[in-house]
């Protein structure tokens, strides 16, 4: 038999430590299971290292940023790290949230690559449709003025709208903007998130993007939990 260490936890959350004789790791998670404990982390007396080539081991890490932090600290409480502390496999659970950031940041990465160009695209035609409205057809209307003859309904709408646009440009400007931040706020809320997702799965064209998406983040989550130990009841929950 050889001594294994152990950290757990008890039923108030107290933290506690001590010493058991055992053959194996799962031999001592096994007993402190019994005793209700909820179980930390468990290791062989025999393979401690030194505290002083620990400090020594400290100054070399390197600082991590605290977005790198605000993340980590999410996604395990999203995954229920619990469950690996409960079945003593908190390393290999970490490994697994790890796999997962890394590949959710991946799948970050390419979809903005892949919607630079659409934007891009839809910032020149903005701009396009802004130009000729304010520029081009007030100069065209000023030459259609002097032929004296019935314009076609679709050219009129045109010229109305060139006119709406130079005499209101500001007030048009000024709800665009209340627009964007009402909108934003609204998306913000349950209601508003759950409508505005269903209304991006329906657009033509990247509707299905978003669904590939969506259901990558969801199989890659429930692969990391299912993983991890925790029940797929629970997963689903």
């Amino acid at each position: 038999m050889s001594k294994f260490s152990y950290t757990a936890r008890n039923k108030d959350g107290e933290l506690i430590q001590g010493v058991l004789d055992a053959f194996s790791e799962d031999e001592v998670i096994n007993k402190l299971q019994v005793q209700g404990l909820l179980v930390v982390s468990v290791n062989s007396a025999t393979d401690k290292v030194a505290p002083s080539k620990k400090a020594r081991a400290r100054k070399f890490h390197s600082a991590v940023k605290t977005d790198d932090l605000i993340l980590f600290s999410r996604q395990l409480s999203t995954l229920l790290i619990e469950t690996g502390e409960a079945s003593g496999q908190l390393a290999s659970v970490l490994e697994q949230v790890a796999n997962y950031i890394e590949a959710s940041g991946a799948l970050q990465r390419k979809i903005k690559s892949a919607m630079v160009y659409p934007i891009i695209i839809s910032v020149v035609a903005v701009l396009a449709v802004a130009i000729f409205l304010l520029k081009i057809i007030p100069t065209f209307a000023n030459i259609f003025k002097g032929f004296n003859i019935e314009l076609p309904a679709l050219t009129k709408m045109v010229m109305t709208a060139s006119d709406i646009l130079r005499h209101y440009f500001l007030m048009a400007s000024a709800g665009v903007i209340v627009f964007v931040v009402v909108f934003k706020k609204y998306i913000r809320t349950r209601t508003g998130r759950r409508q505005f997702d269903a209304f991006k799965l329906k657009l033509p064209l990247v509707g299905s993007l978003f669904q590939e998406m969506a259901i990558s983040r969801f199989a890659s989550g429930l692969s990391t939990l299912i993983k991890s130990g925790v029940p797929v009841l629970h997963c689903l929950n």
